[in-house]
């Protein structure tokens, strides 16, 4: 063959590649040419990776501990972090009705407008309020809510409030701006951890509990 067909041949030779009959007439004639043999043993120089001895792979040992060290460190942070970030996500966001005692309730007039207002004893607690209309007997119904404060986040108001807008001692306006004649039957729930208080609305009338 040729010398540059062997050249061609010589990295698939390499790599094992090529069938026993070209081997052989690839291994005759670098028996008989200096520069193709030469050319193989540089080309078969470069591809083939040196070993590493084992001095370089003591050296190369307490590296790859180190990697691994970092890696489980990293690892354990992220979990940690994530552990944090939901303990305090939870502690903030999470919600709880508070018990009677621990609320104080007070009732303000002023023009025709009367507002119940419910702040928790502990400061650092905010109160909110749902109504709830849906009541078997047809009361309104209070439910009070109580969460921790957070301190990342300025809330405007601490305390729940609820109102109504008296046209006078038994009529108040419905939230449609209709108009309500009140009985002794419309009643106003709130409902706190331990007990429900009930309020006939129309005593709410001059302001006072």
């Amino acid at each position: 063959m040729k010398c540059e067909i062997i050249r061609d041949l010589l990295p698939s030779y390499i790599e094992g590649l090529t069938s026993e009959e070209s081997n052989q007439s690839i291994e005759d004639h670098l028996k008989t040419c200096p520069k193709c043999k030469k050319y193989f043993e540089e080309m078969q120089a470069s591809i083939t990776a040196p070993e590493i001895d084992a001095a370089s792979k003591a050296e190369i040992q307490p590296f790859k501990k180190l990697k691994k060290k970092t890696w489980r460190a990293i690892g354990v942070t992220v979990i940690i972090c994530a552990l944090v970030f939901g303990g305090v996500t939870y502690y903030y966001n999470h919600g709880w009705i508070p018990s009677s005692e621990d609320v104080n309730m007070t009732c303000e007039k002023v023009g025709d407008v009367v507002t119940l207002s419910f702040y928790n004893k502990d400061k650092n607690v905010t109160m909110t309020a749902y109504l709830d209309y849906s009541t078997k007997d047809g009361s309104e119904q209070i439910t009070l809510n109580a969460r921790h404060a957070n301190p990342f986040k300025k809330s405007m108001r601490q305390g729940a409030y609820y109102g109504y807008t008296f046209i006078d001692d038994s009529i108040v306006y419905n939230e449609d701006g209709s108009k309500r004649k009140l009985t002794d039957e419309d009643i106003l729930v709130i409902k706190y951890k331990d007990k429900d208080v009930k309020i006939k609305i129309k005593d709410l009338a001059d302001g006072k509990l």
